[in-house]
């Protein structure tokens, strides 16, 4: 349906021409009589001679009664769209919910993806914080090994002599209140064995 500016359009401007052009073919006689008598042309003969108004008159007509039926339909109300037309739109419509259930997926798959992502890298952090902590103590236990690695290595290496000096000074140094964690160690063993 047209709107009231569209109608007045129509009845202004096209209706009008259509019907000049509609005008002109039915009564092209008599609109070019004068014209074609002057040009000394017979009446009946002046089809063929100056140019070809059957065809080209009769084309335009059809066009012209065809387009005017449909003006007049659309400004009556009483237009209904060709089957092409309708099937065209039905079509174009598919298409469109086509391409938006596409975009739909893809849109999907993406926030898919990123909330696996994001999950992944909370995953991924978590383990990091745990690793690093567990590398803490790791550390302290290597250290812890070491130390007593070397000291074990440094006893290894000593002869019967240099170890004999060495549990003097280490009994020495217990004495004057060194290594008081060993000399309390030492004692509680002794109590033990009583």
């Amino acid at each position: 349906m047209l709107n009231k500016e569209e109608k007045r359009i129509f009845d202004m401007y096209v209706l009008p021409a259509l019907e000049k052009l509609d005008d002109i073919y039915f009564h092209k006689e008599k609109l070019y009589e004068d014209k074609l008598e002057m040009e000394g042309i017979p009446e009946g003969e002046y089809n063929k001679k100056v140019f070809p108004y059957e065809d080209v008159l009769s084309d335009l007509w059809d066009i012209i009664h065809n387009m005017k039926n449909y003006i007049e339909n659309i400004r009556d109300g009483t237009y209904t769209k060709p089957v092409s037309i309708l099937n065209r739109q039905k079509r174009d419509e598919r298409e469109r919910e086509k391409r938006r259930e596409e975009r739909e997926k893809i849109r999907n798959e993406v926030y898919k993806k990123g909330e696996e992502m994001a999950v992944y890298r909370y995953n991924w952090l978590k383990l990091k914080t745990i690793d690093l902590e567990q590398k803490k103590r790791n550390k302290i236990a290597r250290d812890s090994y070491n130390e007593g690695s070397k000291a074990a290595k440094e006893m290894y290496i000593l002869n019967d002599e240099q170890i004999l000096r060495k549990a003097k000074s280490l009994e020495l140094e217990m004495k004057l209140g060194f290594r008081k964690e060993l000399k309390k160690k030492l004692e509680e063993k002794e109590e033990s064995k009583k």
